[in-house]
């Protein structure tokens, strides 16, 4: 009986562990094959580890850790680009995206485990964390340390957020001007039910990056929408670089409002 009670202790407390450890990250016990680092951890062996941020060139450009090299783990190549990147499978990896919720950091992983790498890791506590915590080994638009001033809030990017009606509505108003800043692979043929008699214009953000440079559209209201409403998050850093002021966001993006 002793013995039972001992072993029950013992369960309990390991399990209450495991339960403090995986707090605020809820893909972890989706990807146990995959070792992960705390932000801590990858501070200290910052100089040892080749850092990968896989999210999209639009979140790298804006914000990146400083020395991460960039391979999209959208691109359909990824094990080919990463093979020719990294010759040495025994490299030590480290990979990155968002955020505790992002599942981008697992599955580069995962893919580069799959094709040989032995030593990989999932720093997943994302760029937000890592910026706000050595804003000294962060990029921000292209500057180094980065100025915490800079970083937009969750309230000011909520600020610019409307929901399908509204966005309908703002429509309508004169010198209204609607712009997709999806990547052509995301388009869907049931777009044209959601827009319908509406011209939309399809800039995807490379090509918008260098209208906004321009003053393109400084006298219009834009109203943007991407695919999920991610993307125009990142977006908003340039907007508000090149001071723009007259634009909203779809929110939720084009995809969670077809019907």
């Amino acid at each position: 009986m002793r013995n039972c009670i001992y072993l029950f202790i013992i369960f309990l407390f390991n399990f209450n562990n495991y339960t403090f450890a995986e707090e605020g990250f809820p893909l972890r016990s989706k990807f146990q094959e995959v070792k992960v680092l705390s932000k801590a951890n990858l501070k200290k062996r910052f100089d040892d580890l080749t850092i990968i941020d896989v999210r999209s060139k639009l979140e790298y450009d804006i914000m990146h850790i400083a020395s991460a090299k960039h391979i999209s783990i959208s691109r359909i190549d990824f094990e080919q680009k990463l093979a020719s990147f990294i010759k040495n499978r025994s490299t030590e990896i480290a990979f990155y995206c968002n955020g505790r919720t992002c599942g981008k950091s697992y599955h580069a992983a995962r893919r580069a485990q799959k094709i040989g790498y032995s030593i990989v890791y999932a720093y997943d506590a994302g760029i937000f964390d890592w910026v706000q915590a050595y804003p000294n080994k962060s990029v921000l638009l292209g500057e180094s340390p980065v100025d915490s001033n800079k970083i937009i809030s969750k309230k000011d990017f909520s600020s610019r957020l409307i929901d399908f009606d509204e966005f309908k509505k703002q429509i309508a108003k004169k010198g209204s001007i609607v712009i997709d800043i999806r990547e052509p692979y995301q388009y869907d043929t049931r777009d044209r039910l959601v827009f319908k008699n509406i011209n939309v214009k399809k800039y995807p953000t490379d090509l918008l990056k260098s209208m906004l440079k321009n003053s393109r559209f400084r006298d219009r209201q834009l109203l943007l929408f991407d695919n999920v409403g991610k993307q125009v998050r990142w977006l908003q850093y340039y907007l508000k670089q090149q001071n723009y002021n007259n634009y909203r966001f779809l929110k939720g993006g084009i995809k969670n409002n077809i019907k």
